[in-house]
């Protein structure tokens, strides 16, 4: 069998059913859905690494992970044409070292993310000019110490859940079938402007429990785009009450 290679930044929750999905569609093979750990799996994948990381004596390479040849980015990512390059590139070379980030170790953020920028032939947010210090990647341009400090610049004081709000969500404890479920959320009401929150988070449970209704997840051939619209629109519906506002 041959060895599945894991992408270190993508969400094996998403990307492994979709896969999976498509090979049996393919072999024409009858397979039974069911739910998955996945919390015990993303555990066991960093286990792994860490031993892999240890037998070699450095840190697990993302190498792979980059390259225009590897398979599982090209299935999940865009690719980088050669005027994108250039214009990111151009974005990167207006930048002016001054204004730049600067560790404690003397290294400059926006230099490490430029490496990566220019050599990654996939979508990336260093594209963006954004960092995340969870993708591992980023193990090959910075230090732990560095990613470590990078992770606790200014780092948010995050309020307390009200304890209302609280109870609410923990209400549904004890519901199990689609029936209870949609039983019980039919019970509250929120008023969109004075209980903001609670109406998000009633509205949000209404449209996931549509999907289920619908067995919209159950279409395996969903793209990446059909997720964020539908999925992942909640998102965008957590400011309606604020004065952020969220375009795409």
């Amino acid at each position: 069998m041959a060895e599945v290679k894991y992408h270190e930044c993508e969400d094996p929750s998403v990307v492994w059913p979709l896969r999976f999905g498509k090979v049996a569609k393919q072999l024409n093979v009858t397979y039974k859905k069911s739910s998955v750990d996945w919390g015990s799996i993303a555990l066991e994948i960093l286990r792994s690494a860490n031993a892999k990381a240890e037998i070699k004596g450095d840190e697990p390479s993302t190498m792979s992970t980059i390259s225009s040849s590897t398979s599982s980015t090209s299935e999940t990512k865009k690719s980088i044409t050669a005027d994108d390059h250039r214009r990111i590139a151009d974005i990167y070379a207006s930048l002016d070292e001054r204004n730049m980030w600067k560790l404690s170790t003397g290294t400059y953020v926006e230099k490490q993310m430029e490496k990566l920028a220019l050599r990654c032939n996939y979508e990336h947010p260093c594209h963006s000019l954004i960092l995340d210090p969870e993708c591992c990647t980023w193990k090959e341009y910075f230090s732990a110490e560095e990613l470590r400090e990078i992770r606790m610049f200014a780092t948010p004081t995050i309020k307390r859940m009200p304890d209302d709000l609280n109870r609410y969500l923990m209400s549904y404890l004890g519901k199990h079938t689609l029936n209870e479920l949609q039983e019980h959320h039919d019970t509250f009401k929120y008023e969109r402007i004075q209980q903001a929150d609670h109406y998000w988070i009633h509205q949000t449970i209404t449209k996931a429990l549509d999907l289920y209704h619908y067995n919209y997840l159950a279409d395996l051939d969903r793209s990446e785009a059909d997720y964020l619209r539908r999925v992942w629109t909640f998102i965008d519906c957590c400011f309606d009450a604020s004065k952020i506002k969220v375009t795409r």
